[in-house]
């Protein structure tokens, strides 16, 4: 074998050795930039849980979820928002959630609000009066009507709310002993109205013998 072709094998295989090596240098199969049809994902499979309508006090589901091929259409869902008294009531018992419904809700006709006696009553009691004391706590208990006698002094007043006293000060009488000045005003509330005001005399005439 002639030396010329020799030399010509040993080049074909030193090509193939280094063409080899670079070969195996390039970039993993299946990897960035080196991919084919035959490189596919992992595929992977599990089951979706259908969506819902919060669980709390409120919510119906008009529309539940349904599959459409691929995944769950979302639920059409309604809040209800629990009912209040109307203006002018006040609520007793709260409503309560019975799973589509608020039940349970109690209202009851709210009470007048507690005037203020120095605006409604001090007006009318006439300028000779001198107010001793302030007006009391709104009287409102027939038991303690009653109790100061001031049921029996509204005969003739019309329905009333509240009921106010004061001590005062006002013109001299006389009585069997001595002379005194002082007075009792009783003031009837309906509303923010004054429906009814008495004046009357605090003493009464002692029995017995006057001391001198």
């Amino acid at each position: 074998m002639s030396f010329f072709r020799v030399a010509i094998k040993v080049c074909l295989l030193a090509g193939m050795l280094l063409g080899g090596g670079a070969a195996m240098a390039g970039p993993a199969r299946c990897s960035v930039n080196n991919q084919d049809s035959s490189c596919v994902g992992n595929i992977t499979a599990a089951w979706q849980t259908p969506p819902t309508c919060p669980a709390s006090a409120g919510w119906t589901t008009i529309v539940p979820a349904n599959w459409i091929g691929s995944q769950y259409s979302a639920p059409q869902c309604n809040y209800q928002a629990p009912p209040t008294c109307p203006p002018g009531y006040d609520q007793t018992a709260a409503p309560s959630w019975n799973g589509s419904s608020w039940v349970g809700l109690a209202c009851i006709p709210s009470l007048p609000p507690i005037p203020d006696p120095n605006a409604v009553c001090s007006a009318q009691v006439p300028s000779q009066y001198t107010p001793t004391a302030p007006w009391s706590a709104p009287l409102t208990d027939p038991t303690q009507l009653h109790a100061a006698g001031l049921a029996a002094l509204a005969n003739g007043i019309p329905s009333y709310t509240n009921v106010f006293t004061r001590s005062y000060d006002g013109p001299t009488y006389s009585l069997p002993c001595w002379d005194r000045n002082n007075y009792g005003a009783v003031c009837y509330v309906n509303g923010a109205s004054v429906v009814g005001m008495i004046i009357a005399q605090a003493s009464n005439a002692s029995s017995g013998q006057c001391n001198h």
